[in-house]
């Protein structure tokens, strides 16, 4: 057929015969004719990314990602080593970019990246890479040649331009009135290439800021930003994110002075789901699904039939991707379903803030159960406090009503206990009547509850005002019972002067009790 189509004989005259005529040559250049497509596949996958080189023994093998041509003043390489041979290691291995003082440890995928690896402009470049064992033996020495040109990124799309597409959706983790929720940076069916730019703010009260990114509901990286635990909170944090055509991904951006820049590889894709992992999924379904209203119930029941379907019928005609495809479909029902918490009471912020209050306390409790006469263990307080942190977390995720008041009434004992032995010290150390104390603690609440005012309305927004003025009715609220309850006093305006000094630390960025666990950024839009 390509003979007759493509090679007839010349043929001679005018007219419709003519205009018919193929090529001068009576057979094909090319003797494999059914292949040429894949010919020109391969040299098309070629020129814009995956390389594979292999040592002499062909003990290591090295792949290289990344576009083979730009028109940028410097790349981003990345790739993965995978050794061959049962008696290579690459535990603790490392790959080093020679010329340069650049070196990459592997991951362990054993994967690498090099990124800001400048070019000479309009010119090709042949990178060198030593691929070192956790000994420091070198292992393999691979090239990779990187070109170039000025004019890529002018030239119009045409032909020759992949259509690779962004399959699923990638997400990053962020936070909004004190909830978490996932943003999408790149939407799914996206042509590729793309570069996005978001634009953030600054959690404060942390020296290590985090993005988790997601593909769908699959994390696949926490980038870990450190930055000085000074930097004020509502800092700008800016934050570009670029995919290539072999859907490589590089982040970059800058929190307020300090620049950031990493590599992020899109996981392999899944296995089947086993029998197993589905019977698990169904059944965190049905313990998510019940607490939903009605409504929201028969919504998400008629949202798993589908995907379930589409699973079941997707497997049995072994269609794997598809297969999988729905079952992260099922698992994102699940997960949207454990992010529904609008009902829950109290807030979440309210939950923060009693575990915030009782880590304090358990901090000060050192210094005054010996003058207290009430032995206290600081270390098992810490590790309850946190068990019951953990729990309510869960809880609320999982928007589990129940368990999540049970984690806020152990945590108001602890607090409660807390409070109780310091007073005991305060009580002992303080010559002072109990009503003069809790005048005096009430005195120094409505004092702070006047400066907290002063700094909202020159940093603050909306919900913190409102914040303060609920502090301060309930303060005021206290003045009758100074006479009456005393202890009650003391109690209550020492535990409204702790949310007024965590509202004072977000406003003014100084370090929280939970400096240098990270946060993740703050999204305004």
């Amino acid at each position: 057929m390509v003979t007759r189509e493509l090679c007839s004989p010349a043929v001679t005259g005018s007219g419709d015969a003519h205009r018919q005529q193929r090529a001068k040559c009576p057979e094909p250049v090319y003797e494999k004719v059914d292949t040429v497509v894949a010919l020109g596949a391969a040299v098309r996958a070629s020129a814009v990314g995956g390389l594979e080189v292999y040592d002499e023994e062909r003990t290591v093998r090295v792949s290289f990602r990344g576009t083979a041509m730009t028109s940028a003043a410097s790349t981003v390489i990345g790739g993965t080593v995978q050794a061959l041979a049962t008696g290579v290691g690459l535990d603790g291995g490392y790959v080093r970019l020679r010329g340069t003082d650049q070196e990459s440890d592997l991951t362990a995928a054993g994967g690498f990246s090099f990124t800001k690896v400048p070019l000479p402009q309009d010119a090709e470049s042949i990178l060198t890479f030593d691929v070192f064992d956790g000994d420091g033996e070198q292992l393999v020495t691979v090239e990779r040649t990187v070109a170039h040109d000025s004019a890529v990124g002018s030239r119009p799309p045409g032909p020759t331009v992949s259509t690779a597409i962004c399959a699923k959706a990638i997400l990053l983790e962020v936070t909004r009135a004190g909830r978490r929720y996932r943003k999408e940076l790149v939407p799914a069916m996206r042509e590729l290439p793309v570069d996005a730019r978001f634009r953030f703010s600054h959690p404060g009260g942390t020296d290590t800021v985090l993005f988790p990114l997601y593909q769908q509901s699959r994390r696949i990286k926490v980038v870990e930003v450190q930055v000085p635990s000074s930097t004020p909170a509502g800092t700008n944090v800016d934050f570009d994110l670029e995919m290539d055509r072999n859907f490589l991904i590089t982040v970059r951006g800058s929190i307020g002075e300090h620049f950031f820049e990493a590599n992020v590889e899109l996981p392999p894709e899944r296995e089947l789901p086993s029998e197993q992992e589905t019977d698990a999924l169904r059944d965190r379904f049905e313990d998510a699904v019940q607490y939903l209203p009605a409504g929201q119930q028969s919504v998400a029941r008629a949202r798993m039939r589908m995907a379930k379907r589409g699973f079941d019928e997707a497997r049995a005609n072994a269609d794997q991707a598809q297969a999988v495809h729905e079952f992260e479909e099922m698992e994102e029902i699940v997960n949207s379903i454990g992010r529904n918490t609008e009902g829950l009471q109290p807030p979440k912020q309210d939950f923060d803030e009693l575990v915030g209050e009782c880590v304090e306390l358990n901090g000060y409790a050192v210094g005054v159960s010996d003058r207290s006469g009430v032995p206290h263990d600081e270390r098992e307080m810490s590790r309850a406090i946190e068990v019951q942190r953990e729990q309510g977390e869960r809880a609320y995720s999982a928007g589990d009503q129940r368990s999540y008041g049970e984690t806020i009434e152990q945590l108001h004992g602890y607090r409660d206990h807390l409070l109780r032995l310091a007073h005991r010290a305060i009580e002992r150390d303080d010559p002072r009547t109990d009503v003069d104390r809790a005048a005096e603690h009430l005195r120094i609440g409505l004092e702070e509850v006047a400066e907290l005012r002063t700094l909202v309305l020159v940093g603050g927004n909306t919900e913190q005002q409102q914040t303060v003025e609920a502090i301060a009715q309930r303060l005021a609220a206290l003045q009758p019972l100074i006479a009456r309850d005393p202890h009650r006093v003391q109690r209550e305006a020492g535990v409204e002067r702790q949310r007024l000094a965590q509202l004072k630390t977000v406003l003014t960025g100084s370090p929280r009790s939970d400096q240098g666990h990270g946060d993740v950024v703050v999204d305004n839009s």
